[in-house]
């Protein structure tokens, strides 16, 4: 796997999955702090549809729905590299 930070992916559905989905995007957003964002999320009116799990090598992910009907993920991504970083700092 290489060093550089993931900037996006593509996932197959699962075979045994529900197929009154049609094929979609899911947008990630980078939040600090999954588990106190979710909490501040749900007491303003979103609906959690998957709670936070681990993504090795990724990080924390989570998926909502806001008061208004969009379907988001939300991702505390684990730390980049050093080297990373300090070629994008320098």
């Amino acid at each position: 796997m290489s060093q550089k930070p993931q900037l996006c992916g593509v996932l197959t559905r699962d075979q045994d999955s529900d197929d009154s989905h049609v094929d979609h995007w899911v947008i990630y957003l980078h939040v600090v702090d999954l588990d106190k964002e979710l909490a501040r999320a749900k007491a303003q009116g979103a609906e959690i549809l998957r709670d936070p799990w681990d993504v090795p090598g990724v990080g924390r992910i989570a998926m909502l729905r806001d008061p208004g009907g969009a379907e988001i993920g939300w991702v505390t991504p684990v730390p980049a590299p050093t080297s990373f970083n300090n070629s994008v700092a320098g």
